[in-house]
Order: structure tokens, then C-alpha cells, then sequence
């Protein structure tokens, strides 16, 4: 299932489906664009990647759901 294109916002974090899941970080959204960081399924310090811009509708497409931006699967907790 994916996220609906409105209710990505900045600040907002979110996960994707894969196994492990990447977690990208919304830092703007524009014109249509989103503008994210994202990392793998650990949260450590340090951990966010360089910047990407795509399309919400494509964003929201690739992710299933919003998270806590320190969201780790391996312990369940996290998902908002």
C-alpha cells in the first residue's frame, strides 16, 4: 500500500516496503517536488544519505507508510 500524495509533508518521515525497509526524511516539498534523505532500517548517528528530488506522486508511491524518523523494525515500535 502506498501513502497518499497530500499527506507527504516536510519533516515527515516514511518507510518503504522492502525488506529491510529504507527510511527517507522529507525535508521540502514544491511544485510538486520532494526533496528527501534517506537511510537504511538502523537509525544511527550519521546514518541519512545524500539529498534526492522526485515527484511526489512517485515518492508516495514508493513508500507504504509513515514512521517515527528513528524508526528501527527490529524492535517495533516506531510506526505512527
Amino acid at each position: 500500500m502506498t501513502v497518499s500524495p497530500r499527506s507527504v509533508s516536510e519533516g515527515k518521515c516514511y518507510a518503504t516496503p522492502a525488506k529491510p525497509p529504507q527510511v527517507r526524511r522529507v525535508l521540502t516539498v514544491a511544485n510538486g517536488q520532494v526533496t528527501y534523505e534517506a537511510r537504511g532500517h538502523k537509525a544511527v548517528s550519521g546514518s541519512w544519505g545524500s539529498r534526492t528530488k522526485v515527484s511526489v506522486d512517485t515518492f508516495a508511491a514508493d513508500v507504504d507508510r509513515e514512521v517515527n524518523c528513528d524508526f528501527d523494525p527490529d524492535f517495533g515500535a516506531g510506526a505512527t
